[in-house]
């Protein structure tokens, strides 16, 4: 018996040394912690709220993304949650997912503050669970000025079913990206010929101030490849404040074939093309364009998967590079997956976006593209719409506006033949007639310098005629002095 308590108690050691030497690293200022300290929540048969999830209490100041791990007995599912954004003195520039292949995990994230420490609500306060378990498994910080230690201390999670909406930031509602993912475990392993490693050495990147180029991914030089792989890129880019993930994948033997790429946000402007190739044998992945500019730039591989590989695990481990290229490497491609293609998230029909964000830079963007509101053949135009607009102003940039009317030069159209251009037309020059503007519509910019075109003319043509009216009163004023000066002298006699 006493050998049996000397064993429980080296097990229960063991097992306490384990859990409190998971990974936590800090590399080009980036820093990575798995599981930290109390960041674990155990609730009851029957939950109701939203999961409240405090922040250490520090000044903040970075780009963040966290993986929280689920457990839901409510529907028999669980799901994890991605959660990222730009933390000061308030959120901003925040994304969230749910990686699970179920709809009915489709709950809203919260990020906001509360007494000055930094929250984020997953729910709301009427969210059932039942049995619920949960572990922030993973967090990235990146622009990290802080120890491990101030990170890894301070977490508190807990249920919320109070009303937290004054404390709210931002929302996203729309959390579904993904369907049927696996993330990695901190770990390196192989099974049934799968491959799982996940931060590869050497697979990070970090660069001080503006940089111009693709970000190329340079993978283990290995004398033979024949394997299909996918990895996870976490990426942040202090140009935009935004951070983003890339998922790519494809089938590398010869060349690529069967690529995809994916990258998850909710800002549509982070849409890249994602090029495949090979480099003196070596597989090469880039993202972006040689002029595509970054700002302080940090990037991760954080998990590679790789499927019906004959090399060893610690082969995918090692040799990894990354860096910007900013020299044409077109001819070292051999697929692309388009710009187009790489948002697997659009806006459901039938939903509605509400852009708003406690930012100095409340715009949306769109570069590319048209958009078609009520129809769905916006042609060649930026922006179509079948219905009615209501707008304050309207304010239409006009080049070569018609003040050339009024140049000595200009050839102004006799009275006569716009009479006989009317009397034949039924509309005035230039302007067009009535088929061809109920057919076609009218631009309204062009449309306005014709306008101003006819009055500017009109406006000549009435000078033109108050001239000659002016000059026939003073004509009749001549003749009734003559008619009176003749009706006197025949007074006279």
């Amino acid at each position: 018996m006493k050998n049996q308590n000397s064993i429980s108690v080296i097990i229960v050691i063991a097992l306490f040394i384990f859990c409190h030497s998971l990974p936590a690293q800090t590399f080009n200022n980036i820093t990575r912690i798995a599981y930290p300290d109390a960041a674990s929540y155990k609730g009851p048969s029957n939950d109701t709220g939203a999961i409240k999830i405090t922040l250490p209490d520090i000044s903040y100041k970075s780009m963040l993304r966290m993986r929280i791990e689920v457990y839901n007995y409510y529907d028999n599912r669980s799901f994890t949650v991605w959660a990222s954004g730009l933390v000061e003195n308030s959120w901003s520039k925040c994304s969230a997912q749910i990686l699970t292949s179920h709809n009915s995990q489709n709950v809203p994230v919260h990020f906001g503050f509360n007494a000055g420490i930094a929250r984020v609500w997953i729910g709301n306060s009427n969210t059932k669970w039942k049995h619920l378990k949960l572990n922030v498994a993973e967090l990235t910080v990146g622009h990290n000025v802080y120890s491990i230690s101030d990170w890894d201390d301070g977490w508190d999670i807990e249920m919320d079913n109070s009303d937290f909406s004054s404390s709210v930031q931002v929302t996203i509602n729309e959390v579904l990206p993904l369907a049927k993912t696996q993330i990695a475990n901190h770990l390196r392993e192989n099974k049934n010929s799968v491959s799982r490693i996940a931060f590869p050495n050497d697979a990070t990147f970090h660069a001080n101030g503006s940089g111009t180029g693709a970000i190329k991914i340079s993978l283990p030089d290995l004398a033979s490849y024949k394997s299909m792989m996918r990895l996870r890129l976490e990426v942040f880019n202090y140009k935009s404040n935004e951070g983003f993930t890339a998922w790519i994948g494809g089938m590398i033997e010869g060349n690529w074939t069967h690529c995809s790429a994916q990258i998850l946000t909710n800002l549509s402007k982070h849409k890249y093309n994602v090029y495949y190739g090979k480099e003196n044998g070596r597989g090469i992945i880039w993202i972006g364009e040689t002029n595509t500019q970054w700002e302080h730039l940090k990037v991760h591989v954080a998990e590679v998967m790789v499927g019906h590989t004959t090399s060893d695990v610690e082969d995918w481990y090692e040799g990894w590079a990354i860096d910007l290229d900013a020299v044409d490497f077109s001819s070292k491609v051999s697929f692309t997956v388009d710009k187009e293609d790489v948002l697997p998230l659009a806006i459901p029909v039938g939903s509605s976006i509400h852009w708003k964000e406690a930012t100095v830079d409340t715009n949306l963007y769109y570069d590319e593209g048209n958009i078609a509101i009520g129809t769905t053949n916006p042609d060649t135009f930026k922006l179509a719409v079948d219905g009615a607009i209501k707008a304050k102003e309207i304010r239409v940039n006009t080049p070569n506006w018609p003040d050339y009317v009024f140049e000595p030069d200009y050839q102004l159209m006799p009275l006569e033949k716009l009479d006989q251009f009317i009397q034949k037309n039924g509309h005035l020059p230039d302007i067009p007639d009535k088929n061809k503007a109920e057919k076609e519509g009218i631009p309204i910019g062009e449309m306005q310098k014709k306008f101003l075109e006819k009055m500017e003319e009109f406006t000549l043509y009435l000078i033109e005629i108050n001239k000659k009216v002016e000059r026939l009163e003073t004509e009749n004023q001549a003749l009734k002095s003559k008619i009176k000066a003749l009706e006197n002298q025949n007074k006279e006699k």
